[in-house]
C-alpha cells in the first residue's frame, strides 16, 4: 500500500474513510460488487501521570483530552530548576488497517507568566532550559510491550521544532495495538530566574501513516 494517507494526532488529527463501489459487465452477465475500503483511525484512549518532583503541580487533570480523542494538551505548573514531571499517553489503532509512526514533532509549546499573563514563543531565552525526553513503545492488545525505542532528549537537538523520530524502527501498529508515548519534561538545573513563576503548556504531535 502506498503512503497516501496520513493521520495526525495531537493538536490536529485527520480521519480518512472512503467507500468504493465497482461494477463489471460482460455480454450476458451483470456483476455488481460493493467494497468498503479499510479505515485508518487512531485515538487517545488514556493518559497517566507517572511521577512529579515535590511541589510541582501536575496531575491527570493537567492532561486534557479533547472530546474527539485526537488532542492532548499538557500544562505543568511550579516547575523549578532540577524538577521534572513524567506522564504517558496511550494512542490506540482503532481502525481496520495497520499504521506506522512516521515522525514525532513538537507543537504549540508556550510559556505563560502567571503574573503578567505574557506568553513566550519558541525563540524565548527560557526554552534553552526547558527540555523533554521521549520514549515510544508499541503495546499489543493484552498490554504486552512489543518494542521500545531508546529515549530521545530535546536537550540533544539544536532547537525545539526539530522532528524527534523520523524513519524509526518501530514495527507497524496493528488494529487493536497502541503506541504508548512516555514523556519526561524537566527544567535544567542551571535554569535562571526568568523561569520562575511560569506555567508551561505544550503538546507533542505523533504523525501516523499507512504502512507499505
Amino acid at each position: 500500500m502506498k503512503k497516501s494517507r496520513l493521520i495526525v494526532i495531537g493538536l490536529v488529527a485527520a480521519l480518512l474513510l472512503t467507500g468504493i463501489a465497482f461494477a463489471a459487465w460482460t455480454a450476458s452477465v451483470d456483476v455488481n460488487v460493493n467494497a468498503k475500503s479499510g479505515e485508518l483511525d487512531v485515538q487517545i484512549t488514556s493518559r497517566n501521570v507517572v511521577s512529579a518532583s515535590d511541589y510541582v503541580k501536575f496531575s491527570r487533570k493537567n492532561i486534557e483530552i479533547s472530546e474527539d480523542k485526537k488532542t492532548a494538551t499538557v500544562s505543568i505548573d511550579n516547575l523549578y530548576p532540577g524538577s521534572e514531571a513524567v506522564f504517558t499517553v496511550n494512542v490506540k489503532n482503532v481502525g481496520t488497517l495497520p499504521v506506522e509512526l512516521t515522525k514525532l514533532t513538537h507543537a504549540a509549546i508556550k510559556v505563560l507568566d502567571k503574573n503578567t499573563n505574557a506568553s513566550y514563543g519558541l525563540d524565548a531565552e527560557i526554552f534553552k532550559y526547558f527540555n523533554a525526553e521521549y520514549t515510544a513503545s508499541i503495546v499489543d492488545k493484552k498490554g504486552i510491550t512489543l518494542k521500545t525505542l531508546a529515549p530521545v532528549d530535546t536537550a540533544t537537538l539544536s532547537n525545539w521544532v526539530e522532528d524527534v523520530y523520523v524513519d524509526n524502527n518501530l514495527p507497524e501498529i496493528e488494529p487493536g495495538q497502541s503506541l504508548v508515548l512516555k514523556v519526561k519534561v524537566y527544567l535544567d538545573k542551571e535554569a535562571e530566574d526568568n523561569t520562575e513563576n511560569k506555567l508551561f503548556k505544550f503538546s507533542v504531535t505523533p504523525l501516523f501513516g499507512q504502512t507499505n
